[in-house]
């Protein structure tokens, strides 16, 4: 990761005192809002990724393929796989996406929920957002904020030694706009040792 392997250390890496820090863009949260049918979920499947001025490669926020759906209910949120890495806000950030739900065997069953990419600029509120991205079969609401003097955190969880499964909640809060916001990091059984790794 280029933002969490960091050459401004000062100073140096092993005594890090100080991080520079600039605008970062926060995606809080992904939400299925609504969709076509009345059921009672779908299988979900594509990408939300973000493009920004450190490359112009796509840090994925979202990414399941055709073969490996998420099973979603209408109205409830959508767990995020990303971003890889810190999203810098220097210049506006593009926001692409390409998200189908699965209806049958083939491909061309499916239902394309929302599809296109949105332009985020600088002056995107520092004060978490929501925003509907409609599409031909439904809409995904995604909440983000512009966090100024921002850094970027990773998180690492090793869960090292599992007697029987339990259930695990993990989220993470940042101070945007006045205020703490939550972000659903993970929430499912764990069944046996694992590590996750999140980047804020």
């Amino acid at each position: 990761m280029m933002l969490s392997d960091p050459t401004d250390c000062f100073p140096d890496r092993e005594r890090c005192a100080v991080h520079y820090v600039c605008n970062m863009m926060q995606i809080f949260s992904l939400k299925l809002a609504k969709v076509p049918v009345n059921t009672s979920s779908v299988q979900l499947y594509g990408y939300i990724a973000v493009r920004d001025c450190l490359d112009s490669l796509l840090n994925y926020i979202f990414n399941h393929s055709r073969d490996d759906p998420i099973t979603v209910q209408q109205g409830s949120l959508i767990e995020m796989t990303g971003p890889k890495r810190g999203i810098t806000m220097t210049s506006p950030v593009l926001v692409e996406f390409d998200m189908r739900i699965r209806k049958g065997e083939q491909e061309e069953d499916d239902l394309q929920l929302i599809d296109g990419a949105i332009d985020c600029e600088l002056t995107t509120p520092s004060r978490p957002s929501t925003n509907r991205i409609n599409g031909d079969c439904g809409a995904v609401d995604i909440t983000l904020a512009r966090v100024p003097g921002a850094v970027e955190a990773t998180i690492d969880v090793v869960i090292s030694k599992v007697q029987s499964g339990f259930n695990l909640s993990l989220s993470s809060f940042v101070f945007a706009g006045g205020s703490h916001q939550g972000i659903k990091l993970f929430c499912g059984i764990i069944g046996e040792p694992c590590g996750l790794t999140r980047r804020l």
